[in-house]
C-alpha cells in the first residue's frame, strides 16, 4: 500500500508539472524513485494511474461537501463555503487547473474524461446540498439541478472568466454577487 501511495504521489507531481501527455510511466517511476516494473505491479496503464490520482482529488471534494452538509440546518453560507473551500482545494495543488489547460490545448481524451468525472462529482455534491436546503426550508418550485448549474456556472465565470479582462474579484465580492443574483444562495 505504501508503494502504491508513493507512485500516486509521484504521478500527481508529474501530471502537475509536466502535464498528462508528457508524463510517462518511466518519469513517474523516476520521480517515485522506484523501478518502472514496480509500477506495473500496481497499475496496468498510465490512464489507470490518472484515474486513481483523480479519485483522491474527488474524495477530497466529497469530504468537504459532506462535512458542510453535517451542519444542520443548512444556511445560505453553506453554499458559499462549499464553493470557496472546494475552489481553494482545487487551486491549492492546481492539478485541476493544469489538466484543464491541457484538455483545452490537446483535447486528450483521458484528461477530458478525468475532468468530467471531477466536475460531475462537484456538481452532484452541490446539488445534494441545494436539495437538502430546499427540503429544509420547504421551498416550493425550486429545481435543484437547474439551481446547481446556475450557481456553479456563475461562480466559475466570476472566478476564472472575469479576470481574463478585468481585475480579479475577491471571494467575498463573488459571494455577494451570487446572493444578489440568485436569492436561493
Amino acid at each position: 500500500m505504501e508503494k502504491e501511495k508513493q507512485i500516486l504521489t509521484a504521478a500527481r507531481t508529474c501530471f502537475l508539472h509536466f502535464g498528462y501527455k508528457a508524463t510517462t510511466v518511466e518519469l513517474i517511476a523516476k520521480t517515485a524513485q522506484i523501478g518502472k516494473g514496480t509500477i506495473y505491479n500496481f497499475f496496468t496503464t498510465k490512464e489507470e494511474i490518472l484515474e486513481k490520482v483523480m479519485d483522491a482529488e474527488i474524495n477530497g471534494l466529497i469530504e468537504i461537501a459532506d462535512n458542510l452538509m453535517n451542519d444542520s440546518p443548512l444556511e445560505i453560507t453553506t453554499f458559499q463555503k462549499y464553493l470557496y473551500i472546494s475552489l481553494k482545494y482545487v487551486k491549492e495543488g492546481d492539478l485541476f487547473h493544469q489538466l484543464s489547460l491541457e484538455a483545452e490545448a490537446t483535447a486528450h481524451p483521458d484528461v477530458i474524461k478525468a475532468l468530467k468525472r471531477m466536475e460531475a462529482v462537484a456538481f452532484l455534491k452541490l446539488k445534494e446540498m441545494v436539495q437538502l436546503y430546499v427540503d429544509q426550508k420547504q421551498l416550493i418550485g425550486y429545481d435543484a439541478e437547474l439551481t446547481t448549474f446556475l450557481i456553479m456556472e456563475l461562480h466559475y465565470s466570476l472566478v476564472y472568466k472575469w479576470p481574463e479582462n478585468h481585475t480579479a474579484l475577491p471571494e467575498e465580492r463573488i459571494n455577494q454577487i451570487l446572493v444578489r443574483l440568485y436569492p436561493l444562495v
